[in-house]
């Protein structure tokens, strides 16, 4: 049921980690690099331990060598480990809150460009920090909003009168 659009990604951006939940508690390293090795070339295996007791903490990160294999793994994987229904989706960076710089592809694909052909950063545009930094901004929506509020006005206005002319080309209702 994953789109197969994403899979594999983070905020559509290629990932090789991947994050499994759910795992049971008596599960070691070695049983599940053999679980995810028939999936592609394992890189890096962490199951995550309590600090304190060395307990597992039930969930852990595999690490492909390709984002291919880890989009085949998230493909292929059945969800089941021993009977315990495991989930398995690309792994958040630490700094999920702010997802600019480690998630930039290294290749650039079709990015737009503005009309002074530098890359147009659509997070940038809308940061509350750019929106706040435009001083008139308020105006400017209420100004915009005041020109919606009319168009619609005299559209009905138009629609109205014209109606009795051309029922057939107007909105049914």
């Amino acid at each position: 049921g994953i789109n197969a659009e994403y899979m594999g990604t983070y905020n559509g951006v290629p990932t090789r980690k991947l994050f499994i939940g759910g795992l049971p508690r008596d599960m070691n390293k070695g049983t599940l690099q053999a679980i995810f090795e028939q999936y592609g070339p394992i890189e890096d295996l962490q199951i995550m331990a309590d600090k304190a007791t060395g307990e597992s903490r039930g969930f852990g990160f595999v690490t492909y060598t390709s984002g291919d294999a880890a989009a085949y793994a998230m493909h292929s994987f059945t969800g089941d480990i021993g009977g315990k229904s495991v989930s398995l989706k690309p792994a958040e960076p630490l700094d999920a809150a702010v997802p600019a710089a480690r998630l930039q592809p290294a290749v650039a694909y079709s990015v737009p460009v503005s009309s002074s052909r530098r890359p147009v950063s659509y997070e940038a545009a809308l940061a509350p920090s750019a929106v706040a930094a435009e001083p008139d901004w308020k105006e400017r929506y209420f100004r915009e909003r005041e020109l919606r509020m009319e168009l619609e006005q005299r559209l009905t206005a138009y629609e109205t009168s014209h109606y009795k002319a051309a029922p057939s080309r107007f909105r049914p209702y």
